[in-house]
């Protein structure tokens, strides 16, 4: 029973038929961890074919926030100060990875409001791949929707309109969205796999 999370997410990637030729998993992938304790993270490599391969030796290890933790060759995570820090294994060039937490981010309470009162005539449920609520209705009057971005480089962008078909594909895999939200901080969606292809910031 131990990580089913983490299993169940390559066995939906085994049956879903992606092209990748493996996928590195990082358990335990979140992890509350006090200053100045330790959690020993693990690396698997699954290959399409089933196989699984403990790579947590093998593996390069980093913390993209140091300062909030770090991780040794070996994959001993170590929490230094507050906050949050995505941890990364990379083998073969393929990377998995993993998250350190002071705390859980707390729910963001949204006062009701009626700015979209007299304006809904219909209700539709529509349900599409891989596209959140501001990608359709961010700007809707009272949406309260996401209208800038945050990129790795802590560039803030303004958020355009998306259209209904992208430009091309764009990575959305479990790893890829894990990246995305960087322990919370929402700011490497720009680093998401053929996302920034031709400077598209899709």
């Amino acid at each position: 029973m131990r990580y089913c999370l983490a299993l169940g997410l390559v066995s939906v990637w085994l049956f879903a038929g992606t092209s990748a030729a493996q996928l590195v998993i990082v358990t335990p992938p979140q992890v509350v961890l006090s200053k100045g304790k330790t959690v020993q993270m693990q690396a698997y490599q699954y290959q399409s074919s089933g196989i699984a391969k403990l790579v947590t030796n093998l593996a390069v290890w980093s913390s993209v926030e140091p300062t909030v933790a770090t991780v040794s060759k070996r994959g001993l995570v170590t929490m230094r100060g507050t906050g949050s820090a995505m941890i990364v294994a990379t083998y073969r060039n393929t990377a998995g990875y993993g998250t350190v937490w002071g705390q859980f981010t707390p729910f963001i309470s949204v006062p009701p409001s009626n700015a979209s009162f007299g304006k809904i005539e219909h209700v539709v449920f529509i349900v599409k791949e891989n596209r959140s609520f501001d990608n359709y209705f961010g700007t809707f009057p009272g949406a309260n929707g996401a209208t800038t971005a945050t990129l790795s480089t802590g560039q803030v962008i303004t958020l355009g309109h998306m259209p209904d078909k992208g430009k091309h594909d764009m990575g959305h895999e479990w790893t890829d969205s894990h990246n995305n939200v960087d322990g919370g901080r929402m700011d490497r969606f720009d680093l998401e796999t053929t996302c920034s292809v031709n400077g598209h910031n899709l």
